[in-house]
């Protein structure tokens, strides 16, 4: 018995592009449940708050402390919070009301935290309970820690009997209290002894263990003190404080005690080169203690710094509030393993605390990752390292203000550390996103509100940062090109925010924002910059002609198929068009007054519908509402109106239109991100969306992107143990790829050859070719023209919708373009085909993808082949 099957090989050629995987099956996703996959790498509980201080478990997990939700989490070695983890979470519960500034484990296992919570001391049980002798420790605290604002700010338990150095800015400054939270025998010796010889808070503690004596720094006189173990200062004490006088500053903040070295290093507010060492007799004298003060009185410091480590060879590490964690030898020298250290340490930011592993290697507490991050002891992330920081992964630790598809992932801009980053598709950012990460590394130096991809792959970010806006070249560099736009376009832009950027189709690009520049009594809110970013011929026309026209920011931009340019904020009438040189006559003045005053306040963000509809969010009655490319608001665009009226009780702040008309918009309405059908109503998987959606982010959302699987990732300035300002839901199967669609680029070539006759019989075995050019060669266009699409619309009716199709995008090298870009356009090509194909009712799980490139100098044409194969 013959067995008939059928396939259909579609090979769609393009200019540039990126190596993809055979597609795998569809995945059957519920709309609206979170896409746990990609938000792991962004969905560690520490959040809401910095991280104060760390600390290992006896166990060999991690405690977290700080003002993040919860005060005090413990995290497992390998970054999860499941297990024992889990419970030490739930028993602490909200046993905290503040943050958590130290945190000292005992040999038992206990945990006694200090902070600014009420009785400023506390202790836990290892699995967070607080029973048996952890109460009774905390019933005996009370009352002992009154006064001041920050509470206890550092502990040391190196005390041979168990005691506790508690310092803070508290009455007295420094206590010792007993094991059991008594300040009996030699504790009240200590105390007394104590009482009154600091006038200011004490911010670290060390401990001598050899001879039992105590180092502390603060705000009090002379910065730096040394007592004996019980309170004095006579002896080597007072001679270290007599030789210390003045010498170190107006605040210690950290301090490391090199006991094998007979060394301590100190940094500070005032700390002369805000670090330096000290010998153990409060002396600066010896080789290695001069050479290290030279080296760090000539260090260009970012600001002072919090936290310091002392390793048992000599060398330090060094973090603080700015710039990144650094290692120096016993001399202050960056030879040898500092060099590798630093060389392999990722970027880290404002660091308040160090441990160092058992094992190896260290734990950060502050500003890497979400709150944590681990390093090998090389500096390098790798291994058991990288796994941690891979499931603490605090990328976007801040609110995230903009988000679009790029390469094989998403760029997302906003005011996180380094305000411009990528990550992959899964919400990692290994590989080509680690790369372009690296690349850009501080150089915005701002807020990013607005990122438009070019059509040449570089890449436009625009917001509060100097210059106002930025180019980058496609792997994150700012050479060539870029470097020529951005030289050009300095001071051009002399105020305000940018908040969108269009691309025309010439190429120049048109960006709004708020008082650029005061021309006379006009706040310019609207520039047009060259290619090149000059302001000359075309520009100059257009920045003329727009001038008086609008005085209020302009919060986005989109381009209509026509050319012209529609521009949405906070002027009176909250939309209005332009046509491409910058007047409003014809088509422009008869769009301006059918709009009038639909819109009665802002207008936030703007989307185009598969059929040219105008699709505009914002603060005005209705918040989501869509109009005709005349401006009008008759037929579908009244009933859409109608039906979406009072679905948002808050301002919409960015919306994302799908193939099928269907809108995710994110705003501060009730649970932040919603979905609504392209008639405006709210049933169906829209319906299922937003039940699943609903409770899951905590605050505004302000960017949304859909992705290729069919959902849509969130940025946001959150708060929740479970969104870290980025998360992804899936949508059901929205039929698009990427962000809202924009209108497809009129296509230069051959007219489609007609299409031969096909047998489809089970006896017969025919191909169909059809060859059309897909556009210029260096253009970029991922897009489907008409013909293409027509051509493949009479393959799915030949071959069927239940027929295997492989889909094949092919791109042609070009000088001065990287390998990897020419793939991503490759393969953006063949998603294009595949998002097509889905839309014509072929299951995803039927097509596969594959690439292809050729070599420069053969322009690729579009080849669809139907291959109609019997078995």
């Amino acid at each position: 018995m013959l067995k008939r099957a059928l396939s259909a090989l579609l090979t769609l050629g393009l200019i540039c592009g990126l190596v993809s995987k055979p597609a795998q099956a569809g995945i059957v996703s519920t709309p609206g449940l979170g896409d746990t996959s990609f938000n792991s790498h962004f969905g560690f509980p520490v959040v809401g708050g910095d991280v104060q201080a760390v600390a290992v478990a006896r166990d060999g997990s991690f405690l977290v402390g700080g003002g993040l939700t919860g005060k005090l989490v413990k995290v497992n070695s390998n970054g999860t919070t499941t297990g024992s983890a889990a419970t030490f979470n739930t028993n602490i519960g909200s046993a905290l009301d503040g943050p958590v500034n130290a945190i000292a484990v005992r040999s038992n296992g206990q945990i006694v935290v200090g902070g600014a919570f009420t009785n400023r001391l506390k202790m836990f049980n290892a699995d967070g309970t607080t029973t048996g002798l952890a109460a009774t420790f905390n019933a005996n605290v009370v009352g002992l820690f009154n006064g001041g604002n920050e509470g206890v700010k550092v502990l040391n338990k190196s005390l041979f009997d168990g005691s506790f150095l508690v310092g803070g800015d508290f009455d007295g400054k420094l206590k010792m209290v007993k094991a059991n939270g008594t300040t009996t025998g030699d504790a009240a010796t200590f105390n007394e002894n104590v009482d009154n010889a600091l006038n200011g808070t004490v911010d670290a503690i060390a401990f001598h263990t050899s001879d039992e004596q105590i180092i502390v720094g603060g705000s009090f006189t002379n910065g730096l003190k040394m007592f004996n173990s019980n309170g004095t200062t006579t002896g080597s004490a007072g001679n270290f404080n007599t030789s210390i006088g003045s010498s170190v500053g107006d605040r210690v903040m950290a301090i490391a005690l090199d006991e094998a070295n007979s060394a301590i290093t100190l940094g500070g507010y005032g700390v002369p080169g805000y670090v330096m060492r000290k010998n153990l007799d409060g002396t600066s004298t010896g080789t290695e203690t001069t050479s290290f003060n030279a080296a760090m009185s000539t260090r260009d410091w970012d600001s002072t710094p919090f936290s310091l480590f002392a390793n048992t060879d000599g060398s330090v590490l060094i973090a603080g509030d700015g710039g990144d964690v650094q290692k120096f030898n016993l001399d202050g020298s960056l030879t040898g393993d500092a060099a590798t250290f630093n060389t392999n340490r990722p970027p880290t930011g404002r660091v308040y605390s160090i441990v160092n592993i058992p094992g190896g290697g260290y734990l950060f507490g502050g500003g890497i990752n979400s709150g944590i991050g681990r390093l090998n002891a090389d500096g390098s992330s790798t291994g058991a390292a990288g796994t941690f920081n891979l499931n603490t992964d605090g990328l976007i630790a801040s609110e995230v203000d903009a988000a679009v598809s790029f390469q094989d992932g998403f760029l997302l801009g906003g005011y996180f550390s380094g305000n411009l980053r990528m990550i992959n598709a899964d919400g990692s950012y290994t590989g080509t996103a680690a790369s372009f990460n690296t690349n850009v590394g501080s150089a915005v130096g701002g807020q990013v509100k607005a990122i438009k991809v070019l059509a040449n792959g570089k890449v436009l970010v625009g917001g509060n940062f100097t210059n106002r806006i930025k180019m980058f070249n496609a792997d994150g560099t700012t050479t060539g090109s870029a470097a020529t736009f951005n030289a050009n376009v300095q001071d051009v832009l002399n105020g305000g925010d940018v908040n969108a950027i269009v691309q025309l189709t010439d190429g120049s690009v048109v960006v709004g924002g708020s008082n650029f520049e005061v021309l006379g009594a006009e706040y310019i809110a609207l520039k047009m910059f060259n290619a090149d970013g000059t302001t000359t011929g075309s520009a100059a026309s257009f920045n003329a002609n727009v001038v008086s026209v609008l005085g209020d920011p302009v919060e986005d931009i989109i381009q209509l198929a026509n050319g012209s340019v529609v521009v949405g904020g906070g002027f009176a009438e909250g939309l209005k068009m332009f046509n491409a040189d910058g007047t409003t006559t014809g088509v422009a003045a008869t769009f301006n007054t059918n709009v009038g005053r639909s819109v009665d306040n802002d207008v936030s963000t703007l989307g185009l519908t598969s059929g040219g509809s105008l699709v505009a969010g914002g603060r005005f009655t209705g918040k989501l509402r869509i109009l005709n490319s005349d401006g009008t608001t008759t037929g579908a665009a009244a009933v859409f109106n109608n039906n979406v009226s009072t679905t948002f009780k808050g301002s919409i702040y960015n919306l994302s239109v799908a193939r099928d008309g269907s809108i995710v918009a994110a705003g501060d309405f009730d649970h932040y991100v919603k979905r609504v059908n392209a008639d405006g109503t709210v049933t169906g998987d829209s319906a299922t969306f937003n039940t699943n959606a609903s409770n899951i982010l905590d605050y505004e959302a302000v960017a949304t992107v859909l992705t290729s699987d069919g959902g849509v990732i969130v940025g946001c300035s959150c708060n929740t143990p479970t969104t870290r300002n980025l998360y992804k839901f899936y949508g059901g199967g929205f039929p698009v790829v990427g962000e809202t669609p924009e209108p497809e680029p009129t296509i230069v070539g051959e007219t489609p050859e007609p299409e031969p006759t096909t047998d489809n019989s089970a006896t017969n075995s025919k191909s169909t070719s059809i060859t059309s050019y897909v556009g210029d060669f260096t253009a970029g266009s991922a897009a489907l023209s008409k013909a293409d699409k027509k051509v493949i619309k009479k393959i799915v009716k030949k071959a069927g919708k239940k027929a295997k199709y492989t889909v094949t995008g092919v791109a042609g090298k070009s000088i001065g373009v990287p390998n990897s870009f020419v793939k991503a356009l490759a393969k953006a090509r063949a998603e294009k085909v595949k998002a097509y194909l889905i839309k014509l009712g072929v299951k995803k799980s039927n097509i596969s993808i594959k690439i292809k490139t050729v070599r420069q100098g053969i322009r690729p044409k579009t080849k669809i082949l139907a291959k109609y194969l019997t078995m």
